[in-house]
């Protein structure tokens, strides 16, 4: 059995090494392992030592992916909440019980959320739409599902996404749902948008003025911009967390991924994510509602 050392790093690593799935989904990831550090009461025996251990767990997998503010959020929130209990409760077994109810709780509360974010987000999409999207987002496919349940007839745009292709995943699987979708290469990124209704995308991260996701998004706002197509994005607002609270640190990727020729002289440079003003941005859909941009920025920003 690991010990809390080796459990911790194990955890940080997959989050690190996990370059497939979104911050809603690693955010929900990080609260399974919560739970589970929470059922290995050999990594504590009282309150002083489940909180460091915690600590110490939040710190390694924050920063195994700091663009990603769920992750933050929600083991910061449990952190408050252990904070939090009466100094007079001693009993760790009850602090346990306490603790894992709070955090199956908010995991139950992350839930109601995304799919708050799918039911108003499909309510944007109308007949005849074409909706632009990049990469890959859970809340951009499931958002796309209601509205074919709806029966609403639209077209899905998608740019392919390398190195990963993730954009080329999202297209399956929204074909495999009867959606009309068309996939298009990264380089014909202004033909894409060109003729769209409105540019849909998830985020990683909301801080004071930006909003993080994967490559390609600013460049698609400011073509957007130019079209005067407006851009929209689906957000819990367990994804805002503002630079002044945690610093951001942008991990350079595999460069073999781009270029695995021998020339050394070839400098590589690859990053997944990138900053997009939020100015770029027409209406954030988040749980608690569609708003403005500057309704947004005023109301969770300030």
């Amino acid at each position: 059995m690991l010990n809390i050392d080796e459990f911790i790093e194990q955890k940080a690593n997959l989050i690190k090494d996990d370059k497939e799935h979104s911050a809603s989904y690693l955010g929900n990831l990080t609260i399974d392992f919560i739970l589970e550090f929470l059922n290995n009461e050999q990594f504590y025996q009282n309150r002083t030592e489940l909180l460091q251990g915690l600590s110490k767990f939040s710190n390694a997998v924050c920063k195994a992916k700091s663009l990603m503010a769920p992750i933050y959020n929600y083991t910061h929130a449990i952190l408050a909440f252990i904070e939090n209990l009466p100094k007079h409760e001693r009993n760790i077994k009850e602090i346990q019980n306490l603790v894992k109810e709070e955090t199956q709780k908010l995991k139950a509360s992350s839930d109601e959320a995304k799919s708050r974010i799918h039911s108003l987000g499909s309510k944007l999409i109308i007949n005849h739409n074409n909706v632009f999207t990049l990469s890959y987002s859970g809340h951009v496919k499931e958002t796309m599902a209601i509205a074919k349940k709806l029966k609403k007839r639209f077209i899905v745009k998608i740019l392919s996404s390398g190195p990963g292709y993730e954009g080329a995943r999202l297209a399956e699987e929204l074909a495999d749902m009867h959606i009309k979708t068309i996939l298009y290469t990264d380089s014909n990124i202004t033909s894409a948008i060109a003729d769209s209704t409105f540019v849909l995308l998830g985020c990683d991260r909301i801080t004071e003025n930006t909003f993080i996701n994967k490559i390609g998004s600013h460049a698609a706002a400011i073509i957007a911009r130019n079209f005067d197509i407006p851009v929209y994005i689906l957000a819990e607002t367990c994804k805002i967390l503002l630079k002044r609270q945690y610093l951001m640190r942008y991990d350079d990727e595999d460069p073999n991924e781009i270029y695995s020729g021998a020339n050394k002289n070839v400098n590589v440079h690859n990053q997944y994510f990138e900053e997009v003003p939020l100015g770029y941005v027409s209406k954030v859909i988040t749980e608690k509602g569609i708003f403005e941009t500057e309704e947004f920025v005023k109301r969770f920003l300030k």
